[in-house]
């Protein structure tokens, strides 16, 4: 979403602007200020009160069934199992 920001910023407006008070947004993404900054300015652009955030390695199941991946798994092999990630819970007021 980054990479297209101006084009979605209006989808963000509506779905910010027409939540509920007490709504809660949760922000995964990968550990990049470019990333999480983004987010942060438009939370912040939209009111939205940051309650959390982190980052951290994130590791799948060792037992997460791969071969549902379909032509995917065949074509690039067995996923990274660890990812490096930021998130941010952010509630509208």
């Amino acid at each position: 979403m980054y990479r297209r920001r101006k084009a979605i910023a209006g989808f963000f407006k509506n779905l910010f602007d027409g939540a509920k008070s007490g709504a809660l947004f949760l922000y995964l993404d990968n550990n990049h200020s470019k990333f999480y900054h983004w987010f942060e300015h438009l939370a912040r652009a939209h009111n939205l009160e940051i309650l959390d955030e982190g980052s951290g390695e994130m590791k799948m199941e060792k037992l997460e069934e791969k071969q549902d991946l379909g032509r995917f798994f065949k074509k690039f092999g067995n996923p990274k199992i660890t990812a490096d990630i930021a998130w941010r819970v952010a509630r509208k007021p």
